[in-house]
Protein backbone atom coordinates (compact mmCIF):
# COMPACT_ATOMS: atom_id res chain seq x y z
CA UNK A 1 0.00 0.00 0.00
CA UNK A 2 1.78 3.51 -0.86
CA UNK A 3 1.29 5.90 1.81
CA UNK A 4 -0.33 9.74 0.83
CA UNK A 5 2.13 12.08 0.58
CA UNK A 6 0.21 14.38 2.74
CA UNK A 7 0.83 12.13 5.14
CA UNK A 8 4.48 11.18 4.61
CA UNK A 9 4.97 15.06 3.92
CA UNK A 10 3.31 16.11 7.50
CA UNK A 11 5.92 12.87 9.08
CA UNK A 12 8.79 14.13 7.54
CA UNK A 13 7.79 17.63 8.85
CA UNK A 14 7.22 16.64 12.24
CA UNK A 15 10.82 14.49 12.78
CA UNK A 16 11.90 17.71 11.49
CA UNK A 17 10.12 19.89 14.31
CA UNK A 18 11.39 17.07 16.56
CA UNK A 19 15.19 17.16 15.75
CA UNK A 20 14.90 21.04 15.90
CA UNK A 21 13.64 20.58 19.59
CA UNK A 22 16.29 18.43 20.74
CA UNK A 23 19.19 20.69 19.33
CA UNK A 24 17.20 23.54 20.70
CA UNK A 25 17.23 21.59 24.27
CA UNK A 26 20.43 20.77 23.81
CA UNK A 27 22.03 24.25 23.01
CA UNK A 28 19.76 25.15 26.37
CA UNK A 29 21.66 22.84 28.22
CA UNK A 30 24.84 23.72 27.32
CA UNK A 31 24.02 27.59 27.95
CA UNK A 32 22.56 26.75 31.89
CA UNK A 33 26.10 24.99 32.30
CA UNK A 34 27.71 27.82 30.91
CA UNK A 35 26.43 29.85 33.23
CA UNK A 36 26.92 28.13 36.03
CA UNK A 37 30.45 28.06 35.42
CA UNK A 38 30.73 31.87 35.16
CA UNK A 39 28.84 32.43 38.25
CA UNK A 40 31.49 30.60 40.24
Amino acid sequence: MIPFPGITMAQSTMNRVQELKNTLVQLLSINRDQTRLNLK
